[in-house]
C-alpha cells in the first residue's frame, strides 16, 4: 500500500506535536522533581547531624573524654558507625565538630563547606 506526501506529512505533524506536548510537560515537573530531591538529600544531612551528636554524647558518657574535632577516633570505632563516619550526601562534605561545643559544625550545601546558621 503507498502512501501519499499527505499522509506523511501529516503524521509528522501528530509526531511533532506529540514530542512538543511531552517536552513542555518534561519542562514543567523536572523543576519540581529536582527541589524534592535536593529536600531529600537536605533531610538526609541533617538526620546524619544529629546521629553524629548524639554518638558523640554517647562516646563522651562511656569514655569520660571528648571526640577529636575531625571525628577520627569516633569514625573508626564499628561500635559508634559499623559502615564508617557518615559524609555530606548534598557536597560530600566530612562533618567536623566545633572543639568549643563539640557538636557538628554546621556547612552551607550552596557554597560547599561554607558556614550557615540552622
Amino acid at each position: 500500500m503507498a502512501y501519499s506526501n499527505q499522509d506523511r506529512s501529516s503524521s509528522a505533524a501528530r509526531r511533532a506535536t506529540v514530542f512538543l506536548i511531552l517536552g513542555v510537560i518534561i519542562g514543567l515537573l523536572s523543576p519540581r522533581l529536582l527541589a524534592q530531591i535536593g529536600i531529600a538529600t537536605s533531610a538526609a544531612c541533617n538526620r546524619n547531624v544529629q546521629q553524629i551528636n548524639q554518638a558523640i554524647e554517647r562516646w563522651h558518657f562511656e569514655k569520660g573524654t571528648w571526640p577529636d574535632a575531625g571525628l577520627s577516633d569516633i569514625g573508626t570505632d564499628p561500635r559508634y558507625f559499623p559502615e564508617g563516619l557518615p559524609r555530606c550526601p548534598v557536597n560530600g562534605c566530612p562533618y567536623l565538630t566545633d572543639p568549643a561545643t563539640h557538636r557538628v559544625v554546621p556547612h552551607d550545601h550552596a557554597n560547599q563547606g561554607g558556614r550557615r546558621r540552622w
